[in-house]
């Protein structure tokens, strides 16, 4: 009888330490892009524009999801091999089709931004122009080959950017985002000309792309899609998710 209670007893304990590990299980994990100003690690937390229209989602629906944060692809990635549940994006990628959209949330532009010594005013007048990409990136593959570009790739928006103003390139292809929150808290790097700003010129519109929130189709979590659901429509329908995009320097409030 006393090696019974004895193994009773060990068995609630190690269920009791057990539980909070389980619970842990439960939560469904967000993964957002390490890329400013959609996500970045600010004073040892995540911070930026699609942590936070994530942040305000878990307010309206009661659902508490765990946060990490991954390079693009290997976010992408993650989301594919089932290792996270929830991604907000607007990407294309061909992973999406294994996703469910839980609603749109915003709207991004793909702009292209010209320095004043162009005279680019339609996506006709790029043909012979120098436009500059971030390397590899999805922008890239979509439109360096098209209009009679002359493709110049770096290895970040902020050394395009650069370039832009520095005057050599003709211009560039960016997310209207990131250029708005570029113009709103200062470019996030140093030795740019003092007058960069009056060194823009016209700026082109490209695309619309929808943001969504996603999850996997083989997501554990599918029973939360409603209450999902229902929490970015009464967040689109009161305003919140626009707050946010004006917060980062969005003229229209993430809205097309």
């Amino acid at each position: 009888m006393r090696a019974i209670r004895k193994l009773v007893l060990t068995t609630l304990v190690c269920t009791a330490v057990a539980g909070p590990a389980w619970s842990a299980s439960k939560t469904p994990q967000f993964v957002t892009y390490d890329f400013y100003p959609f996500g970045q690690k600010k004073a040892g937390k995540i911070a930026g524009l699609f942590p936070e229209l994530m942040t305000e989602i878990e307010k309206l629906s009661g659902i508490k999801v765990t946060t990490s944060i991954e390079p693009i692809p290997r976010a992408i990635k993650s989301l594919a091999s089932g290792n996270k549940d929830l991604i907000i994006s607007g990407a294309t990628s061909p992973v999406f089709r294994k996703t469910i959209s839980l609603g749109v949330i915003g709207c991004n532009t793909t702009i292209i931004v010209t320095n004043n010594k162009t005279n680019i005013s339609s996506m006709r007048d790029l043909s012979g122009k120098s436009i500059g990409f971030v390397a590899g990136g999805f922008l890239y593959k979509k439109f360096g080959n098209k209009f009679g570009i002359i493709p110049v790739q770096t290895g970040t928006s902020e050394s395009m950017f650069r370039m832009l103003v520095r005057y050599r390139v003709d211009g560039i292809f960016i997310s209207d985002i990131v250029f708005n929150s570029y113009r709103t808290e200062g470019a996030p790097f140093s030795n740019l000309p003092a007058d960069w700003r009056q060194r823009l010129g016209n700026i082109v519109q490209a695309e619309k792309i929808l943001v969504h929130l996603r999850m996997p189709k083989t997501s554990k979590f599918q029973d939360l899609i409603p209450k999902l659901s229902k929490a970015i429509e009464f967040g689109k329908a009161k305003g919140v998710f626009e707050r946010v995009y004006r917060k980062y320097g969005s003229s229209t409030g993430g809205q097309c």
